[in-house]
This record gives structure tokens, sequence and C-alpha cells, in this order.
């Protein structure tokens, strides 16, 4: 529950990104006194490591929202689009001592081949 006791109010969750993200917010809707500032909710998707938002979106005050709910407004919702876009999975490359390692393996195996095949061979 956050509350209206101070000027500024936040509540981070740390959450797995899936297909869907689900949550109920409900409020009396009583708008601010017109002496204090407007109340508001917005909701934003941080990296954990910077506190950053993990992508950009339309927020016309560039904090990157996804959306803005202003308490008392006659239109309280504005609602924020993003371009996500997702690149193709990095495939990690073998470390160079397992390339070396299979190179040199495979130079043995051959070498022991050509040197088995070139051995003179005892008359009978």
């Amino acid at each position: 529950t956050l509350s209206d006791t101070s000027f500024f109010n936040e509540y981070l969750q740390n959450l797995t990104l899936g297909d869907s993200l689900t949550f109920t917010f409900d409020t009396t809707g009583n708008p601010a006194d017109p002496l204090s500032f407007p109340d508001a909710f917005s909701l934003f998707l941080l990296d954990p490591t910077t506190g950053l938002p993990l992508f950009s979106t339309s927020d016309p005050t560039g904090a990157n929202a996804l959306f803005l709910y202003n308490i008392g407004a006659q239109n309280p919702l504005d609602i924020y689009s993003t371009t996500v876009s997702v690149g193709p999975n990095a495939v990690p490359e073998p470390s160079t001592a397992w390339l070396i390692g299979i190179a040199l393996l495979v130079m043995l195996i051959v070498f022991a081949a050509a040197k088995r095949f070139t051995r003179p061979r005892m008359p009978l």
C-alpha cells in the first residue's frame, strides 16, 4: 500500500519477465488538494543493475514510464508506446584453449596414422 504521507513514494519489486504482467491498481479517485501537487501513479520496468528503464517509451517527460495514471483527472490514464526489438540470441564461441587442444589432438592422430603407414616392413 502506498500512501500520501510524503512527497514521493516508490515500491521496487524484483520479477522475472515472461509473456505478461498483471496487477491490480485501486485508488479513491479523489483529486489532490488544490494547493498541493497532483497525485499520480506510474509504472516502470527497471534494470536491477543500473536502476534505469529497460527500454525507452513515448513518455513526454523522458522518464520512460509505461503508463501514468493522474488520480482525480478527467482523463486519468496516459499509456506510452514503446518498441522493443529482440535481437538474435548470441551463440558462444569456444575458448582458444579448446580450439588449440582439438587442433593438437587432430595433428597427433594424423601424425600417428602417417607414421604407421610409412614404417618400413620387415621381409618375411
